[in-house]
């Protein structure tokens, strides 16, 4: 995996698919992968280089969908390793968070594997001051993101579709201390940036599908703490649906 070679070579178009192969069998082999502490956290290094490898600029098509292919292989191999040693890997939340944060302009079939690898890590958090903060440096990116590309339903739409696999992640037991951390971000934070996304583009049938995915989501984590908040979730959606029917409101 960490080998290289001149890609417009035989021997670099040989090295690719060894190099993707092994990529997809490191991934199959968490089960083994997450009893070695070491070797976990070494391959997860070499996963996240090739992760944030760049073609050079005008590569020939057939390097640039070779360097697809092996970062496709990588982000679900990251998903398996992350998901199958996420108790050992809980003190790397700020670097994870990182990569995810660099790699966040890949394209969203890969970038999603590597949320919910990282939000697989941050939900198994028991320390609860430790889980709020890394919940934190998980959402705040895609927050602002929701924030500044406002006129721009197809990227909201990958937003909210990241804000989803974390919180799908999450399972917390009512009355706990994650608990209140939960439900103070869904209320404060995700409800009004899906109302936020409901009002400005309210005839974008796969924003809206994406938005109430959210919102049910977050009903199902939490839902004693949203009660608050259901008088105004029906108002919005009723409003909603009379305007524009989609389905998604069912």
């Amino acid at each position: 995996i960490s080998s290289s070679a001149p890609s417009e070579t035989t021997e670099g178009a040989i090295l690719h698919f060894t190099k993707k192969t092994a990529i997809e069998l490191l991934g199959n082999l968490w089960q083994w992968v997450k009893t070695r502490p070491d070797f976990l956290r070494s391959s997860l290094e070499m996963i996240s280089q090739l992760l944030l490898a760049s073609d050079a600029p005008n590569s020939p098509a057939n390097i640039v969908e070779r360097t697809k292919q092996v970062q496709q292989a990588a982000s679900m191999a990251f998903k398996d390793i992350c998901v199958g040693g996420k108790h050992h890997l809980q003190d790397l939340v700020p670097q994870l968070t990182q990569l995810y944060v660099t790699t966040i302009a890949l394209p969203i079939r890969m970038h999603l594997f590597i949320v919910d690898g990282i939000g697989s890590v941050v939900a198994s958090i028991h320390h609860d001051e430790q889980f709020r903060t890394g919940l934190e440096q998980l959402v705040s990116p895609l927050v602002q993101g929701l924030n500044s590309e406002r006129e721009r339903p197809n990227v909201l739409s990958e937003i909210l579709d990241r804000l989803t696999t974390i919180i799908r992640q999450i399972h917390i037991r009512e009355g706990s201390a994650k608990a209140a951390s939960v439900g103070a971000l869904i209320s404060n934070t995700f409800w009004p940036v899906i109302r936020q996304c409901l009002a400005q583009h309210p005839g974008d049938s796969k924003l809206v599908e994406k938005s109430c995915r959210l919102l049910k989501h977050s009903m199902r984590c939490v839902p004693d703490l949203f009660k608050p908040n259901l008088s105004d979730v029906a108002r919005t959606l009723v409003t909603a649906f009379q305007q524009h029917q989609h389905s998604s409101y069912l």
